[in-house]
């Protein structure tokens, strides 16, 4: 393509085994009605016929740029795509959804009536057994971050949920790899919070595929369930670096959701002596690290009870969750 092609919007699509769905996905993105964007295909060392694939659609359209690599993981594949990116914004379209063809014009328009940072739109979230759940946010409307988060009710983890401008990423922003649970959610809150303003559009654009063979439903151990922590530890020091104080107001609850989630996991996996020294070992590692630094995460009822022993509240989960089957 022309090097002085100046896109609106870069596309970033993660590809890995995705031969199944992959032409759905690029279809549904080169069937915009807005028409000034890029789409860079990420193949992340598939071994079926995704690479191929995309190199057809590349040879298709001149608005494709295909990468290929050796498999990395997802957030590898996306900061690939975010290093090679030349659009004025940023989204991120997993290689098995597709999206509503007036997502990008919409979503430009009000860009440019609220002067947006970050722009959400509504998904529909599809199970294998094609049963939907929507989420669409309450209001076509801006917010501070603060705002966004606390009032807005419309706050969702997913990358995929958000168009970016790319300018919020240029201190280095990107997805930390070698993590399979969470990873979003911290790149979408360091994002978010770089945003002067966050715009909402309350229709559905984004359609997610549920795919059991995806990293975050395959069966939960210990490593993973720790990348809760690893996240939870990367928004301290994004915290200690940034040093403002609506950070520590605006990620506190954010925080202190992904500790839970990680303590939730551990209970749902068979409780050993081993299990509970590891999950006891890394709560009370991760409380004398920042405990003092960040009294308002860790001052609550239920971490002062993990703070000393967090068996307790494993048990008490797990009782919790035989109550639901």
């Amino acid at each position: 393509m022309d090097n002085m092609f100046s896109p609106e919007i870069s596309v970033i699509v993660p590809v890995y085994q995705a031969e199944i769905f992959l032409p759905e996905c690029v279809e549904s993105l080169l069937d915009q009605t807005y028409e000034n964007f890029e789409i860079l295909l990420i193949d992340d060392g598939s071994s079926d016929n995704s690479g191929a694939i995309c190199d057809k659609f590349a040879l298709k359209d001149k608005r494709i740029r295909v990468f290929h690599k050796i498999n990395g993981g997802v957030s590898s594949a996306r900061n690939t795509g975010l290093l090679n990116a030349r659009g004025k914004y940023v989204c991120f379209v997993d290689a098995d959804d597709c999206m509503d063809r007036t997502c990008f014009a919409d979503s430009l328009e009000v860009a440019e009536e609220f002067d947006a940072d970050v722009i959400q739109f509504g998904y529909r979230r599809i199970s294998e057994k094609g049963i939907y759940q929507d989420f669409i946010p309450p209001a076509r409307w801006t917010y501070s971050c603060l705002e966004f988060y606390h009032e807005s009710g419309s706050y969702q983890p997913a990358a995929w949920g958000y168009l970016f401008k790319r300018v919020l990423l240029a201190d280095s922003l990107f997805f930390s790899e070698g993590i399979k649970f969470g990873e979003d959610q911290e790149f979408t809150l360091k994002a978010l919070f770089n945003a002067n303003n966050i715009s909402t559009l309350n229709k559905v654009y984004y359609y997610y595929r549920e795919n059991p063979l995806s990293a975050t439903s395959q069966q939960i151990d210990y490593e993973t369930a720790l990348d809760h922590l690893k996240v939870v530890k990367n928004l301290f020091q994004f915290i200690t670096e940034k040093q403002k104080g609506p950070l520590s107001v605006f990620y506190a609850e954010a925080i202190i959701r992904l500790i839970k989630a990680y303590l939730i996991k551990v209970a749902q996996m068979p409780l050993s002596f081993s299990l509970y020294m590891d999950a006891n070992r890394d709560f009370k590692s991760l409380y004398n690290e920042y405990g003092k630094l960040f009294p308002g995460v860790f001052n609550n009822t239920l971490f002062n009870v993990c703070k000393k022993n967090v068996l307790p509240y494993l048990i008490y989960i797990k009782w919790l969750l035989s109550r639901k089957k």
